[in-house]
């Protein structure tokens, strides 16, 4: 026989709606009926989930179990900024937006925790120096890069763009950002999330996107939170009708490569007319064709008709290549795009999250099974998380 939770009926519907999510997408998850989650939501007499169940909603509404077990007045909000919606083709009467509600609250609630723990092991969180930009293009990009303090020589030594991401959510925690992935919703529906913040702001990318995608992205959201924005954003193409995302597309475009270095290339052999010239140039900084092949649409040295011909030549042959992937993901048994869960975690919740849970650990703030639990992992993994994070 299973075992009854007795959780509190209004709680667990309050916490719903405070996190955003629907009864349609908590009921998929969890796999019951919506009957059987408005039954317990309401309190029916003897109407209870099982343990299984409740640990499982639980999880759902990031909340450890015993929360369902409290009244709802106890239920504790995260201070959420106003966003601006920045997707592009969302329609709101069609879409549930409860996976990309989840992503934030989990964001904020990950920027609460490392705010509790530096006020119990230091070192103190100070407010963020966040650059303004200029309307200019050229001279924000510049601004931007100088406040980063990441020379194009250092991208250029970058051995993959996984090596950039790794090195600009190095530099930009320093700086006071929180960076870090969400692993849902898809790339579709959001590839970004900016949540800005005087002390300590978010600067959030999709998980399951490329790594060049991923470097564009982050710096896409930096932008906003450079414009003291909170949004989310799901177009990383300079063709969008929104000028705010015009905008940040095209600073990002000139941050990793510049109109200038593009000139340089172009009078150092690169071939507007050969595919293999932008897969060289890509290589080289660290970059996705896309934006190589922008900027040399950008100086005049490709027409409109080839610039669109050779992005849909760019989307077909990425398309090819992910299918080829997953035919070879599936041959080996691993997943696509492997790569071992610590770096995973590492990626996910952003070296900063890391190091004050390590912090939290050290000083008996928290035991191995707390800092484990807090970053998704076995307490045996502990160190190889650690490792990857400061290594």
């Amino acid at each position: 026989m299973f075992q009854l939770a007795l959780i509190n009926g209004a709680t667990l519907k309050r916490l719903r709606v405070i996190r955003g999510v629907s009864e349609d997408f908590l009921a998929a998850k969890v796999r019951i009926s919506i009957t059987q989650l408005r039954g317990w939501e309401h309190g029916d007499p003897g109407d209870y989930p099982t343990i299984n169940q409740a640990e499982a909603m639980a999880n759902v509404l990031l909340c450890p179990l015993a929360g369902l077990y409290l009244e709802p007045n106890k239920l504790k909000e995260t201070r959420k900024p106003p966003i601006s919606n920045k997707r592009i083709g969302y329609k709101p009467s069609y879409s549930d937006d409860s996976a990309l509600n989840l992503a934030v609250e989990d964001l904020l609630l990950r920027r609460e925790d490392i705010l509790e723990l530096a006020k119990k092991t230091g070192p103190e969180i100070l407010s963020c120096d966040l650059p303004y930009l200029e309307s200019d293009i050229v001279e924000a990009a510049k601004r931007l890069r100088d406040w980063i303090d990441y020379p194009l020589s250092n991208q250029i030594s970058s051995a993959s763009s996984r090596v950039l991401y790794k090195s600009l959510r190095s530099l930009l925690e320093e700086r006071g950002i929180c960076v870090a992935q969400f692993s849902e919703p898809s790339v579709d529906e959001a590839r970004g999330i900016s949540l800005y913040f005087e002390m300590l702001p978010i600067a959030a990318v999709n998980q399951s996107d490329r790594w060049p995608a991923k470097c564009f992205s982050l710096l896409h959201e930096m932008i906003h939170l450079c414009y003291r924005k909170s949004t989310t954003c799901s177009c990383i193409n300079a063709e969008c009708d929104d000028a705010e995302e015009v905008y940040c597309n095209a600073v990002a475009g000139e941050f990793l490569f510049s109109r200038q270095t593009a000139l340089h290339e172009i009078n150092n052999g690169l071939n507007p007319s050969d595919f293999h010239s932008f897969d060289v140039i890509a290589n080289k900084y660290s970059i996705s064709r896309d934006v190589v092949a922008r900027r040399v649409y950008d100086i005049g040295q490709m027409s409109r008709t080839d610039y669109e011909e050779l992005l849909d030549l760019f989307r077909r042959e990425a398309i090819e290549s992910s299918l080829r992937e997953k035919a070879k993901a599936q041959e080996s048994g691993r997943a696509m795009g492997y790569m071992p869960y610590e770096k995973k975690m590492v990626d996910f919740h952003g070296a900063l999250y890391c190091a004050y849970v390590n912090r939290a650990l050290s000083l008996g703030v928290y035991s191995e099974y707390e800092a484990a639990s807090a970053l998704g992992v076995k307490p045996d993994s502990l160190g190889s998380v650690f490792k990857e994070a400061f290594g």
